[in-house]
């Protein structure tokens, strides 16, 4: 494990004590290792089991296995029709149940897995699930992946792999995380003696760069061929989804015109076209979500604001930002009509719609914009 230091938000000074004090200002990255485990079954969900027991570290969140162990998961192993790798070639699993669906989990989780088992061996099979949504597809194209192997999701199917090879999912050992990378740690090792597996492939300590930044450096290579000038203002939208919407958009929308912002829905764009527009953007505005990931896209000195909630910090996009050297500038939103405690249901609470404070998003704009132009266009 080492660690690193973290750039405060531009705003730090300006925002409430309570929910300031909440912004670190190191990040201690574990070290990771890379499981290889003989004559095993994985699932279409990314599931990893031997007979009557799962590998807990192919869970995203374990409090899962419950579930699983209820199911009918393991009378699938012994299916007469369960496809064998043979043992000539080493399969890779860095996608699990989450990051399977979801934008920020596969960027953030899976790649940097992906070119952990590329560097150890770099002659594998890799599993996607069935059906991918477009940006795996893109991006395992854009990193040179070309021997693939679907995996059914819709059944849930199952198959049967002679040498396995799972990267170690950990989190940046800060709060809630720190503590689930211990229990996931405490697990695995549960696990490989339960399985009665060979055991791990410790990893060396990571080289200057953070493996996210090295995955940042990899896919925006293949736009350099398209030079731009970051000069746009964009707030990205997350009208058209389900959690985290701004209930009180429309007053922030004239707000945002009056300065110059365009309105932009990721929904409508391919993967490249997001990137291509993230390399084009000076300013990004927008409500914590995946829709954020992007800004791993944007160039190194463009400014950020994030609307969030002030009742649970996640600070995802803040590590980020400072890892590739953005200016950061966090708008604490509230929670209308929730009474819930923060203790009971953390998940609801992170994904509950929020309002901002007009005035003081329209101050955290004025200084920002105010911000002199230290744009890197290198990328």
């Amino acid at each position: 494990m080492f660690s690193l230091p973290v750039s405060l938000p531009v705003n730090y000074e300006k925002l409430p004590e309570e929910f300031a004090n909440q912004f670190v200002k190191t990040k201690s990255i574990p070290g990771r290792r890379i499981f290889v485990m003989k004559d095993v079954w994985v699932s279409g969900r990314g599931v990893v089991f031997k007979y009557l027991r799962i590998f807990a570290p192919s869970l995203p969140w374990l409090r899962d296995m419950t579930l699983y162990r209820k199911g009918m998961l393991f009378v699938k192993q012994w299916a007469k029709d369960v496809q064998e790798i043979p043992d000539t070639e080493i399969v890779a699993l860095v996608y699990d149940n989450w990051s399977a669906e979801n934008y920020y989990h596969w960027m953030i989780e899976s790649l940097p897995r992906l070119l952990l088992v590329q560097k150890k061996y770099p002659d594998f099979q890799l599993l996607i699930p069935d059906p991918a949504p477009g940006y795996i597809r893109s991006t395992i194209d854009l990193l040179g992946f070309k021997n693939v192997l679907p995996l059914s999701r819709r059944d849930d199917k199952v198959i049967k792999v002679s040498n396995l090879a799972l990267p170690e999912l950990v989190y940046y050992e800060e709060e809630e995380y720190g503590s689930q990378s211990a229990y996931r740690l405490q697990q695995a090792t549960a696990s490989e003696k339960n399985m009665q597996l060979p055991g791990s492939v410790p990893l060396p300590r990571l080289e200057e760069e953070e493996l996210i930044v090295k995955v940042r450096r990899k896919l925006l290579k293949h736009f350099y061929n398209k030079p731009a000038v970051p000069e746009r203002r964009i707030f990205v939208s997350r009208s058209r989804q389900n959690t985290r919407r701004l209930l009180n958009e429309n007053e922030v929308l004239p707000v945002l015109e009056k300065y110059g912002f365009e309105i932009i829905y990721f929904e409508g764009l391919s993967f490249n076209e997001q990137v291509q527009l993230m390399l084009e953007t000076a300013v990004f505005v927008s409500v914590h979500g995946s829709n954020m990931v992007n800004i791993l896209f944007l160039q190194s000195g463009a400014r950020v604001v994030e609307m969030m909630n002030q009742a649970f910090l996640n600070d995802a996009y803040y590590l980020m930002a400072s890892s590739i050297g953005l200016a950061y500038y966090s708008v604490p939103c509230t929670m209308p009509g929730t009474t819930m405690p923060l203790s009971e249901d953390t998940v609801a609470i992170n994904d509950a719609d929020l309002v901002v404070n007009v005035p003081e998003l329209e101050e955290t704009l004025h200084t920002a914009l105010q911000q002199p132009e230290r744009v890197n266009k290198a990328f």
